[in-house]
């Protein structure tokens, strides 16, 4: 029998960048819109929200890709967040990192912060969905059954960073009333 005790598991909170312009020298330099930076910002006045409901840790840790919409998305949650979680950039985020490489970053990641239960990730499409269906039916050929739109957040809980042990707790799409 799992134990229903939050501070067992790990959480990971998937948050995928708000909506982009295309108009860029290259996809890395692509900004958010005006809506994008919107959208970014009420998922950090949502997670404020969320913070009184104990339901879940809040995240503690953000990890971003070094893209420019993934670094304007962090700083606009971080803008509506009522709590200051520190953040770091990382290479190993970007669109089409094996998912392997981001196990292993994420296992990393957690085992050298012993303390850490919650941990949020700010990265790109197909990256999250295939992280999500990996990390929760343990095939990310099953992708599809995780559409993540722009500025879109996932709640994942797990007892440990593995394929297929996951469970999606909830998943706020825009608008976020």
């Amino acid at each position: 029998m799992q134990s229903t005790d939050n501070t067992s598991y790990v959480y990971l909170w998937l948050l995928r960048h708000g909506e982009a312009s295309f108009h860029a020298a290259t996809d890395k330099a692509r900004c958010l819109t005006a809506q994008g930076l919107q959208d970014c910002q009420q998922v950090g006045a949502k997670l404020s929200l969320f913070a009184g409901s104990c339901y879940a840790p809040l995240p503690e840790h953000i990890l971003a890709s070094p893209y420019q919409r993934t670094q304007q998305t962090l700083s606009a949650v971080q803008q509506g967040l009522s709590f200051s979680p520190t953040s770091s950039v990382s290479e190993q985020l970007t669109p089409n990192t094996n998912i392997e490489d981001v196990l292993l970053m994420l296992e990393q990641h957690v085992a050298s912060n012993h303390d850490l239960r919650s941990l949020m990730i700010v990265s790109h499409q197909p990256l999250v969905s295939y992280l999500q269906a990996y990390l929760v039916d343990g095939d990310m050929r099953q992708a599809f059954n995780f559409p993540m739109a722009p500025a879109s957040l996932s709640l994942l809980k797990m007892p440990l960073i593995a394929a297929g042990l996951a469970e999606v707790c909830q998943v706020w799409h825009r608008p976020y009333g």
